[in-house]
């Protein structure tokens, strides 16, 4: 949906570097809402897509962007277990590693939505930063939490929260002298302020001016559209409290959050995972705060996608608990069976459900943005499209457009009046894509393709769908997430 905005952006970024070598006038910023916003990032990424596209694909390809895209989910992956090593021990690694990439929710943006992984890595990054500042305490380290930091900000708009996360975990939990801690915060401060500036170009020309536009531009932010939550539609400023966070839960397997909620209550007793359950407990806590006092929220979990490292560090840290304990048990009871029993059945379910959930991602895939755990399944019914709004980012158009290639006339109007930038790179050249829900020409065959996105349907979509049965579909789950229709021409106008 959002790739050929970033992808332009970085294909612009790389023009606005070599004008700026080459000491001609500099072009305008007509990309991103926030100008000049994910500067290095997008830079960074069409740079590697440019390359990876000459070398082994075609140029101007979207397959380089997708390779970049899973780099840097892949180094978001490393950083979680970089961390969990560091604040709870080696072993834990490879469990917040798994937690993670067993996030549907990861699997769908690393491959779909490019604006939110780099949300995702730029927290991995500044976080870490904030453990190693605040266990070793040296100036370097409060220097390198500050670059982090402020890449971060340049990145997204949720790492202003890093500065209260960052306050809170060094002083309360860092070592050294308080007053060494403080300097060290300060300084941070200022690296993160000059990193900032250095990463928003845009912002060169008049800082304070353009600052202060940004944030009352966040603070006004709102989007002209309608949200399905709970069977209801919504503007994004009435949306009720719990819609971000419910969001979050839906699409977060059962085992994942019971997992976490083991690691909050490993958080308030002492163990080899309490710190690194305090510190992701802090890390979630900030973004769900942040997220009630959002102006204006919609797609679902999408910008809480921050929040799943911090959702696998806490699982890792409530399985790494269970395993103390049972251990501890095991040799307090050591002539009793039933120790030997309970820890054989936790390895069995430590082993068995990470299986079960790769077969569940195996099977909703390539579509894992439309991932329902079974408790929302069972909550929500049949058809869960009707009741939440079930994510693909207008990746259902590429198997749609392959089943409309293969039982369509050439001559066929394709009609995609929902997202129809992400339907035409499979239809161009092949078929005649039309961005509204119908056409006056009766000389040609028509049909309707649908994402199931229903608050966006037009009134004569709304019918087609509610008394019309599709002569394609794709479904997950018990849902539906695409549909096609043969429609009739719309009625010769007078």
């Amino acid at each position: 949906w959002d790739e050929p905005e970033s992808y332009g952006a970085g294909v612009a970024n790389l023009r606005w570097l070599a004008a700026a070598l080459a000491g001609r006038p500099l072009p305008p910023w007509p990309w991103h809402e926030l100008p000049g916003y994910q500067f290095a990032a997008d830079t960074v990424r069409a740079a590697v897509a440019g390359l990876a596209d000459r070398l082994l694909w075609d140029p101007g390809s979207y397959l380089g962007f997708h390779l970049a895209n899973l780099l840097f989910a892949a180094l978001a992956v490393a950083l979680v277990a970089r961390l969990a090593a560091r604040e709870a021990g080696p072993i834990v690694a490879p469990l917040a590693a798994t937690s993670l990439l067993l996030q549907p929710k990861l699997i769908a943006h690393a491959q779909a939505n490019p604006k939110d992984v780099v949300a995702l890595l730029a927290w991995c990054v500044a976080v870490l930063a904030v453990a190693r500042a605040a266990r070793r305490g040296g100036l370097l380290d409060y220097a390198v939490l500050g670059v982090g930091a402020g890449a971060a900000v340049a990145s997204h708009v949720t790492a202003v929260l890093l500065a209260p996360l960052a306050l809170l975990w060094v002083l309360g939990a860092g070592t050294g002298p308080p007053r060494r801690r403080a300097l060290g915060l300060l300084v941070a401060g200022i690296v993160a302020s000059m990193v900032t500036l250095l990463l928003w170009p845009w912002l060169w020309p008049d800082p304070w001016t353009r600052a202060a536009y940004l944030l009352h531009k966040l603070r006004t932010f709102d989007v002209p559209m309608q949200v399905l939550y709970l069977g209801r539609l919504w503007r994004p400023r009435e949306l009720p409290w719990h819609y971000g966070m419910l969001s979050l839960a839906i699409a977060t397997p059962l085992p994942l959050l019971l997992a976490a909620g083991g690691g909050l209550l490993a958080a308030f007793r002492r163990g080899p995972a309490t710190r690194l359950c305090r510190l992701a407990a802090l890390w979630l806590g900030l973004l769900l705060l942040a997220d009630l006092r959002a102006p204006a929220r919609y797609d679902g979990a999408r910008h809480l996608l921050p929040a799943l490292p911090a959702l696998a560090l806490l699982a890792a840290g409530g399985i790494a608990d269970v395993a103390t304990r049972l251990r501890a048990w095991r040799v307090r009871s050591p002539q009793r069976l039933a120790p030997r029993a309970v820890s054989r059945l936790f390895g069995a379910v430590a082993i068995g459900v990470p299986l079960l959930l790769a077969v569940q991602l195996a099977a909703i895939h390539p579509y894992a943005d439309a991932f329902l755990n079974a408790a929302a399944r069972a909550w929500l019914g049949p058809e869960a499209q009707r009741r939440v709004e079930l994510e693909s980012w207008g990746g259902t158009y590429k198997e749609g457009a392959a089943w409309l290639l293969a039982h369509t006339p050439p001559d066929a109007l394709v009609l995609v009046p929902i997202g129809p930038q992400a339907a035409a790179p499979f239809l161009a050249g092949r078929r005649e894509l039309r961005p509204h829900d119908g056409d006056f020409d009766r000389r040609r065959p028509q049909y309707l393709m649908l994402m199931a996105r229903e608050a966006w349907y037009t009134p004569r979509a709304r019918r087609i769908v509610e008394g019309e049965r599709p002569l394609f579909s794709i479904r997950r789950q018990g849902s539906t997430l695409l549909a096609i229709y043969r429609v009739p021409p719309l009625p010769t106008s007078r």
